[in-house]
């Protein structure tokens, strides 16, 4: 279940805000980075069923309208399946991890020294969506006949299950896709001069923003992961699982590729997290009471500093501390 977040507002004003961000920075970005509009497509396996719909308002005694009934078109037991949609959705997650948010929805930030790692990750995602599905595409007679037994059976026997809900094989490989299109931060002298007076003022207050959002983003990601590992290490007795340590090196280690706003006091941050926060390992941490009380004051002391410096999204038990 996702926590619930509050905004905490600071005294301190931001590192980098849209007043803050100059023509220096906005240059600095433009030489660092390029925008990448991501583009995901997948068949998910659901259907509005009408028929189902009519039926079930009827015997509800409700009117039409209100509400629609949206059956799965594959089973529980459809692992391939399951197993392709799960790549599909991690995919994502991982791309996107390795840029930072712009304003417009599907494109983000990429830093220009990143570009060979992350088309490095799109050509891992893209086959290994290929493999899964052709082991679907292998599978898809059985996989909809396990569809015919879990929705009962077909409507000429009283089941839900309908041949013409499922694409064909030539559909089914054309609604799966992984896209990556790149494009250079806008500039106005990229436009016809004609057009340069009018554009100019409107790019730089968007870019402005969008670097703020972008430069939000980063340092959100760095106060999430000491978050996390504070809350875990302020409750004595609490069992450890996963790799806290190697939660913080890993989002240092991506932030150094990502700060394209060259915002030294996130560098600064996040150097100080890795030598405060990363200097036991996990199995210390899980032995030690000591370590653990040490580490976890000091992920409070950064946590504080941070939202000093940024308007940070806190938990809401947090806030009310």
């Amino acid at each position: 279940m996702p926590r619930r977040i509050k905004t905490f507002k600071p005294a301190a004003p931001a590192v980098i805000t849209p007043e803050t961000v100059n023509s220096a920075t906005i240059a600095q970005v433009r030489e660092d980075a390029v925008l990448v509009d991501l583009s995901i497509g997948e068949w998910r396996a659901r259907r509005f069923d009408a028929p189902v719909t009519q039926q079930t308002t009827k015997a509800h005694n409700a009117e039409d309208g209100s509400g629609h009934f949206h059956k799965s078109l594959m089973s529980p037991r459809a692992y391939s399946f399951k197993a392709l949609i799960n790549h599909m959705a991690n995919i994502r997650t991982k791309l996107n991890y390795e840029t930072l948010p712009w304003v417009e929805d599907g494109v983000r930030v990429l830093a220009k020294n990143n570009i060979e790692r992350y088309q490095e990750k799109v050509a891992e995602g893209q086959a290994t969506m290929r493999e899964l599905l052709e082991t679907v595409i292998a599978e898809y007679d059985d996989l909809k006949l396990m569809a015919k037994e879990f929705h009962g059976g077909d409507r000429e026997h009283g089941g839900m299950y309908d041949e013409m809900d499922y694409p064909t094989i030539a559909t089914l490989r054309a609604k799966f896709y992984i896209l990556a299109e790149y494009g250079p931060v806008p500039n106005a002298e990229s436009f016809p001069a004609s057009l340069r007076a009018l554009l100019e003022g409107q790019l730089e207050t968007r870019v402005q923003r969008a670097i703020n959002i972008a430069a939000t983003d980063a340092w959100q990601r760095l106060y999430d992961v000491i978050d996390h590992m504070h809350e875990r290490l302020s409750k004595p007795g609490a069992i450890l699982r996963g790799d806290l340590v190697g939660d913080i090196r890993d989002v240092v280690s991506v932030l150094g590729r990502l700060n394209v706003m060259r915002d030294t006091r996130l560098e600064d941050m996040a150097r100080e997290s890795l030598a405060k926060l990363a200097k036991y390992d996990q199995a210390t941490l899980r032995e030690s009471e000591g370590a653990r009380a040490e580490v976890a004051k000091d992920a409070g002391s950064i946590m504080a500093a941070i939202r000093g410096t940024r308007i940070i999204r806190v938990r809401r038990e947090e806030a009310a501390a």
